[in-house]
């Protein structure tokens, strides 16, 4: 689950609707869930290239390194698949927001730096 997910409320977003059809998982002690061979771990763990074959537009998006499709569960709750792309993350991306956020962090903080950022041209 994203960072975004991981702090809400279970009613709020993705976690309980993916795992509600995942017998058992909702009782189970969090380090079972997140164990490799959970159902829910098979869900979760999808490789990039999976993603893209579904959504073949996110292959030329420049933010796809950042973004990666989005959120997951954000995916699963409002399409019933985690393979399609999370358009709220696309909007964010797509409309400028990131960029905006990245150029008011280099405005007020110059001498950060990311990696991740770099590395992909931003």
């Amino acid at each position: 689950m994203c960072r975004v997910c991981g702090g809400l409320n279970d009613d709020f977003l993705g976690y309980p609707s993916i795992v509600s059809d995942t017998p058992g998982e909702k009782t189970m002690p969090l380090r079972k869930i997140l164990s490799t061979g959970s159902d829910y771990m098979n869900l979760m763990n999808r490789k990039q290239g999976e993603f893209i074959d579904s959504n073949p537009e996110c292959a030329k998006c420049k933010y796809l390194n950042i973004c990666g499709g989005g959120c997951r569960a954000m995916s699963f709750r409002a399409y019933g698949s985690v393979t399609r792309k999370d358009n709220e993350t696309c909007k964010f991306f797509s409309e400028g927001w990131f960029d905006r956020v990245i150029e008011t962090l280099r405005r007020v903080r110059p001498q950060a730096k990311s990696k991740l950022l770099t590395d992909n041209g931003f």
